[in-house]
């Protein structure tokens, strides 16, 4: 532990709340996919769609475990004279294993992140030194990812934060779980509502075989909706502060953005189209050269998919493939069913383009 300052993680929430509002309020939404195509498997409350069709199929070159979620940011509100209240919810549009444990390798450091951020919100300057230095000594488990305490290398911690998320560096996600303490980053996360999500072992290190971390894709989406969705539990400064240190070019949703709109007789989807199309990801994987080789490949985040004169749909994604035996094809897989997830979503947001073969 390092003696830093505790903080509410609810006493600045309902702050955060209000400049977003009139912001996002005009754009919710409440529809269904349609259609009920042929399913191999049974898809997570609901009947099975298109798009779970397609990203089944997408994950079905890799074994092992695996599963997928996509959850819209619905917005309804009620009206009391000139009173107007929202009602925000993530509506589920396809999944499948979403409240199934499992390991997500580097995409639990959002956990570590949205603590960080917080304790920054609550008092904690940004640019406070944190230790960096790392032992050359392993710990008791055999892991050389150790921070060494007499050390006197430092970093500001937002920089940490930035090479954690951007770079997925497991020396400075380290130095950040010994600054706060692992109980300190796991209370923020339970009591943000990520309940399933357990931190039992260190980054980088090995040890994941016999004593993984653990959550489920509801737990990691229900983090970015908490973070980036309408009921932030972050000001505008602080979502703006955490946005710019993590990942959010799309190339994979930009791909296929491009390929819907060859269908809807757009040519190449408009720039503001691909401008739009923004959000923030963390991804993770690890490979066990055991035998058999054990490959964990996952990917979630959040992204708006614009439309044309209108405020964009809010969606999060996960995906995840656990104990695969090719790591290769794993990965091939991962990216193949993330183009499935969001393809319905980006083909209906280029729909509302003038000139679109509706």
């Amino acid at each position: 532990m390092s003696g830093t300052p505790s903080f509410s993680r609810r006493s600045k929430t309902f702050l955060a709340m209000i400049p977003l509002l009139a912001v996002f309020v005009p754009g919710g939404r409440l529809t269904s996919h349609a259609g009920k195509p042929p399913f191999p498997v049974k898809d997570d409350r609901q009947p099975p769609n298109a798009t779970s069709v397609a990203v089944w199929n997408a994950l079905l070159p890799s074994d092992g475990t695996k599963g997928w979620l996509l959850q819209e940011q619905t917005i309804t509100v009620t009206k009391f004279g000139s009173l107007v209240i929202p009602n925000v919810q993530w509506i589920v549009r396809s999944a499948r294993n979403k409240d199934t444990i499992f390991e997500p390798s580097s995409a639990i450091k959002m956990v570590h992140a949205v603590h960080t951020e917080l304790a920054i919100q609550d008092g904690l300057s940004p640019i406070t030194p944190i230790n960096v230095g790392m032992d050359t000594e392993p710990d008791e488990t055999g892991c050389f990812m150790k921070i060494d305490e007499n050390s006197t290398l430092t970093e500001p911690l937002e920089d940490a934060l930035r090479d954690m998320m951007i770079d997925s560096s497991n020396e400075r996600t380290e130095a950040i779980r010994v600054f706060f303490g692992q109980e300190a980053i796991l209370d923020t996360a339970h009591d943000l509502g990520a309940v399933n999500t357990f931190l039992n072992r260190k980054p980088g290190c090995l040890d994941w075989v016999n004593n993984p971390n653990k959550t489920t894709l509801t737990d990691l989406e229900l983090l970015y909706q908490q973070v980036f969705g309408v009921f932030s539990v972050l000001t505008p400064d602080r979502r703006t502060h955490l946005h710019e240190r993590m990942r959010h070019p799309f190339v994979l949703f930009i791909d296929v953005a491009q390929q819907e709109a060859v269908k809807l007789g757009l040519g190449k989807a408009p720039k503001e189209f691909l401008e739009g199309l923004q959000g923030a990801f963390k991804a993770g994987d690890d490979t066990c050269t055991c035998t058999p080789t054990r490959a964990m490949r996952t990917t979630v985040g959040i992204v708006e998919v614009p439309r044309f004169d209108k405020p964009p749909h809010v969606f999060t994604f996960g995906v995840y493939i656990n104990d695969a035996t090719d790591a290769g094809i794993a990965a091939d897989a991962i990216d193949a069913a993330l183009s499935e997830l969001l393809r319905a979503e980006i083909h209906q947001g280029l729909n509302t383009w003038p000139g679109a073969a509706r």
